[in-house]
This record gives C-alpha cells, structure tokens and sequence, in this order.
C-alpha cells in the first residue's frame, strides 16, 4: 500500500496551500507557520482551487473507502483482539460509533475546500485507516481451512485499497507538482512584495 507516499503528498500539498495563501496576503514564510485557517475561512478568493478540489475529492472518497474495508474484515477478525488493538491504537468507542455513523461517502463529504475542512478530512482518514489496520491485525491465523478464506479476503481487499491510494496519491502529486511550479514562479515577485508590506 501507498499510504505514505500518500501522507506525504497530502501534508506538502496542505502545506503549500497555507505558504501561499500567506504569501498572497503579505506574509512572511516562517516556521512555524502562522495560522492561516481563519483568514482562509473569511477570504473569498482561494488559491491554489485545483489542488484543494482534488484534496476535498479524495479527503471524501478513501475514508470511506477505508471504512468499507474495515467492516468486510471487521466479521473475519478475532473481537477480543480488535479490542485490544483499538486500545493500544488509543481509538475510543465513541470514535469507532462516530465514524459508523459517517460511512457513506456522502457523509464522509467535506463541506468545503477550506484549510480547516481539508485538514479534518486529513485526520479523518488517518482515523479510518488505523480502523482498517487494527482490524486486519486481529485476523485470526490458526492453520485451519478458514484462514484461506479469511486472508483471501484481505488480500483482495489490500490490494483493492492499494490501487485506490496509489491512483490518489499519484493525482495530488501530479497537482502539487504542477503548482509548486506555478508557486517558485511567482514566488520571488511575492517575497518582495511581502517585504514592502510588512
């Protein structure tokens, strides 16, 4: 699976975002980053609108993609040990009741293309994803006729989630890319422009 790689690329492309919606409004790049969230909620223009439409898109279909996952091999998973991963993955009850209510992708939908609405898809699909993985680590393997079926199963349902994760991860990186470009283009223009104004 390209869960990483797709991390990665989610993380520069949310922070990029941020970079330049400070840079557009004067500010300097700094480390860490000043928040940026609320003049992004109040801001009328948004840069960077074609990665932030591929980050809501994506945000709202792999968790609940994830989640699809998580409830085929939830019945092949031993419980007792599904509980025991929640517990040391720290996922609360309430989470797992949280996240049962919003398994349709059109729950799992981000209102909008705003930072704030971005990173909470962000962690919703961290969420989701440490769901699916506790449960394939409580699969059971005892060496009898039914763990063939059980790991057959998982095994079509990784590989489905791998291809998923990495056609996801290969479209943001492909927009990142392309306006990063647009970014270290414009971007000298803009540092100068941020020190006449601060």
């Amino acid at each position: 699976m390209d869960a990483q790689s797709l991390d990665t690329v989610l993380s520069a492309s949310l922070n990029l975002i941020q970079e330049v919606e400070l840079v557009s409004r004067g500010y300097r790049i700094s480390s860490p980053l000043p928040p940026v969230t609320r003049l992004d909620e109040r801001s009328h223009t948004r840069r960077c609108a074609q990665l932030r439409r591929a980050l809501q898109r994506i945000l709202t279909l792999l968790p609940a993609s994830y989640y699809r996952a998580f409830e085929e091999l939830k019945p092949l998973a031993v419980e007792l040990d599904l509980e025991k991963y929640f517990d040391i993955y720290e996922i609360s009850r309430s989470t797992v009741v949280e996240l049962e209510i919003l398994k349709d992708a059109d729950q799992f939908a981000i209102g909008d293309d705003g930072l704030k609405a971005l990173k909470m898809g962000f962690h919703k699909l961290h969420l989701v994803r440490k769901l699916f993985f506790c449960s394939l680590l409580a699969l059971g393997a005892d060496g009898g006729k039914l763990d063939f079926a059980r790991w057959s199963a998982a095994t079509r349902i990784m590989e489905n989630l791998s291809t998923e994760t990495a056609k996801a991860s290969q479209d943001v990186d492909d927009l990142f890319r392309a306006e990063e470009g647009k970014s270290d283009r414009h971007s000298g223009f803009a540092l100068i422009s941020s020190n006449r104004i601060v």
